[in-house]
């Protein structure tokens, strides 16, 4: 992902060594010696309760959006559920088409920064103008409905986290357990055989992007890990990130709406 603002190239990855086979595709292929910085924990965040979020987007005209959106926590998993309860009397159907395109935008980042997610949407109350109104007009005011709502639900930090599967003698079960408590894993009660052991859990992302290397040092090389990503699940603010809003926030209404006119850059 090309951030322009940032002048920055971002990309996913599952830890060091898909970075280090990126670096060395990129110099094989296009001769360029990239650098990359320390990976940052992608987290998510999700609605800590339901609540309503409203927008009243008919200044300076020609212009006009009135919506109200109830948005409630979804299930953990469930991505985003979007519905309208509308009727097209109150809110043309070509304008609600454009609500409904808004919504992934709109949850690119929530109050914490982050990307909401496991959310459900409902388009509950609102009105177009016969005359001020435009399809661009939905466009702009969902992401201050949107974040409006979330303001008044509050989120809750989601991180991610991998499933592992340890495989090691067995003079390092109690280290490497007391390691994995003290990364705020769990682990499911090992098998012993011919000295060895294995043994499969859950760990944070964010605690243990260096376990593997730690283990291999641990252990003499003698341990392997395989690990595979598991999910999200809900952290306290103190165990994730909270990162600022990037851009011009939907809350900050006027700069916004000048953003979104053209106005200013």
């Amino acid at each position: 992902e090309w951030l322009r603002e940032e002048q920055e190239l971002r990309v996913k990855i599952m830890g060091w060594i898909q970075m280090e086979v990126l670096e060395r595709i990129i110099s094989d292929r296009f001769g360029i010696a990239a650098r990359f910085e320390n990976p940052t924990v992608i987290y998510r965040e999700t609605p800590a309760s339901a609540g309503e979020g409203f927008v009243q987007y008919w200044m300076p005209k020609p212009c006009w959006a009135i919506m109200k959106f109830l948005i409630e926590p979804g299930g953990r998993g469930s991505g985003v559920v979007y519905r309208s309860i509308v009727p097209v009397n109150d809110i043309q159907q070509k304008y609600q088409h454009e609500v409904e395109r808004s919504i992934s935008g709109a949850l690119k980042q929530g109050i914490k920064g982050w990307e909401v997610t496991d959310v459900r949407i409902t388009l509950i109350e609102g009105e177009d103008h016969p005359v001020h109104s435009r399809p661009g007009d939905f466009t702009v005011a969902t992401p201050m409905g949107i974040m409006d709502g979330l303001v008044k639900t509050g989120t809750t930090l989601l991180e991610p986290v991998i499933n592992y599967k340890i495989d090691a003698p067995e003079e390092l079960l109690g280290i490497l357990t007391s390691d994995i408590t003290r990364m705020r894993g769990d682990f499911e009660s090992p098998a012993i055989e011919n000295g060895r052991f294995s043994l499969c859990g859950n760990l944070p992302l964010a605690t243990s992007l260096d376990f593997p290397v730690k283990l291999s040092s641990r252990s003499g090389g003698k341990a392997r890990i395989s690990t595979r990503f598991s999910g999200y699940r809900e952290c306290t603010d103190e165990q994730g990130v909270i990162r600022p809003y990037k851009g011009i926030s939907p809350l900050d209404t006027a700069k916004y709406i000048l953003k979104a006119r053209r106005a200013i850059q």
